[in-house]
């Protein structure tokens, strides 16, 4: 379903005009082009030099750079404890392995031959998120601004749609991964009336239409992380 619902926003995303191509990283030979794709983040696409969340989820595809051959290569972490690595089936006709971000640290990931030899790798951080930061996806909207009692202030157009992605940071560094968040509105609040039908939640994408008026909501991680989260009003006018 995650990622199901990254292609589905990251072809509406390329349809607007608004999509980011993610970063391939030659290995530390050379020889090996990494790429990391379906982190959560389409605005501004997937690059290992942000670090992963713990406890997110992304892939990850490799290909020879300058035309060498990775025909049955696997990928491999040095502690699975931090990042882990499974093998899944390909994506748009490319060998694909799932990541899975563990407790914080850093590994190394690597390309092996079919005989086990390393052939080349990347570093790779694990870092546990503190925050929660708001990114505009589609639509208009001026933010985010400084607002007394919430961590970001957002003005949009009323009655056009706007879309908005939470993103994990460890401090001022922006993190990457798929992760489970929960949406917050207060009680009485008409905000979601307006949702969107490509809206998901559970992803901390969130795609409205809001008449005019003033909408708090946050948008925080599941358990046990929901102390990670961020305080935001749509000002709609």
């Amino acid at each position: 379903m995650r990622t199901a619902f990254a292609h589905t926003l990251g072809a509406l995303i390329a349809g607007a005009g608004l999509a980011a191509c993610n970063t391939s990283q030659p290995g530390e030979t050379g020889l090996v082009l990494f790429t990391p794709r379906d982190c959560g983040n389409p605005l501004l696409g997937c690059d290992f030099v942000r670090p992963v969340a713990t406890g997110a989820s992304l892939n990850v595809q490799i290909m020879g750079n300058g035309g060498t051959s990775t025909a049955g290569f696997d990928l491999e972490s040095n502690n699975p404890e931090i990042l882990a690595v499974t093998k899944i089936a390909d994506v748009d006709g490319r060998p694909t392995w799932a990541l899975a971000g563990g407790r914080a640290g850093s590994v190394y990931l690597a390309a092996v031959d079919e005989a086990g030899a390393q052939v080349d790798f990347i570093d790779v951080t694990v870092r546990r998120p503190t925050r929660l930061g708001l990114v505009k996806v589609a639509g208009e909207a001026v933010g985010p601004t400084n607002e007394d009692g919430v961590d970001q202030a957002w003005t949009v157009n009323a009655d056009a749609p706007v879309s908005f992605q939470a993103l994990p940071h460890d401090g001022n560094t922006q993190l990457m991964g798929i992760l489970d968040y929960v949406l917050v509105v207060p009680q009485g609040s008409t905000l979601l009336a307006s949702e969107q039908s490509s809206s998901d939640r559970a992803t901390g994408y969130l795609y409205v239409q809001p008449p005019a008026g003033d909408y708090p909501f946050t948008f925080e991680l599941a358990a046990p992380d929901s102390a990670v989260a961020v305080d935001a009003i749509l000002h709609a006018r």
